[in-house]
């Protein structure tokens, strides 16, 4: 990905973070449709999207610094690219997950 598109990107994923919480959870109401309000899956998708940014940032960092070259020895040596995601890349960014896991709570976000 170019440079631009990924400065691009990463400001519109941390747009709604410059929005307070209750402001987010408000204009949903604007955005669901009736039937959803109040419901468990309503209230899972509008908790999913105010807490997705907590979660993406950690996880493009830690896929920003894993080494490249080691997905591409793991290609070389025979793995499909399925195999390399699930054997190099993921353990390469776990700890950024469970990162982006704990920073919703560790924000002041609750």
């Amino acid at each position: 990905m170019t440079p631009r598109r990924r400065a691009f990107l990463v400001l519109v994923i941390s747009f709604p973070l410059v929005t307070s919480l209750l402001l987010r959870t408000y204009g949903w109401l604007n955005v669901l449709p009736l039937p959803w309000r109040g419901t468990l899956g309503g209230v899972g998708l509008v908790l999913g999207f105010n807490y997705l940014p907590f979660m993406l940032l950690p996880i493009l960092r830690a896929y920003e610094r894993a080494d490249a070259t080691l997905v591409q020895a793991a290609l070389d040596l025979g793995a499909t690219p399925l195999q390399a995601f699930c054997r190099v890349t993921v353990p390469l960014t776990l700890p950024g997950a469970i990162s982006g896991a704990g920073s919703g709570i560790h924000s002041g976000q609750r």
